[in-house]
């Protein structure tokens, strides 16, 4: 049995395949929650491109998936210290991104 990542081994595991992006501000990770904080010009594009968006925050939620071992998991999106995106993914096999603005 292999140990439990911790919070910040997860943080910097998905930092480095994220890699160096001005237009994201923040990564924290909670247990199964992720938290993105993204620049305004970075949220604004993702919800232009919703389909793009969703697929980048359902990557992330598999990588959470994969780096914590847990099947419940969470990716929220901040722009300016306010949630604008939400991903969860259940262990009943359903996976929801919701986008909390329209532009």
């Amino acid at each position: 049995m292999t140990p439990q990542k911790t919070n910040e081994e997860i943080t910097e595991a998905i930092k480095t395949q994220m890699g160096k992006n001005p237009e994201i501000t923040n990564v924290i990770v909670k247990g199964h929650l992720l938290q993105l904080h993204v620049t305004q010009g970075l949220f604004h594009r993702l919800s232009a491109d919703r389909e793009r968006g969703r697929k980048i925050v359902l990557v992330l939620m598999e990588q959470m998936k994969q780096l914590t071992g847990l099947t419940d998991v969470a990716v929220w999106v901040y722009s300016e210290n306010e949630k604008v995106i939400e991903g969860t993914v259940k262990a009943f096999g359903g996976d929801n991104v919701n986008f909390l603005f329209d532009l």
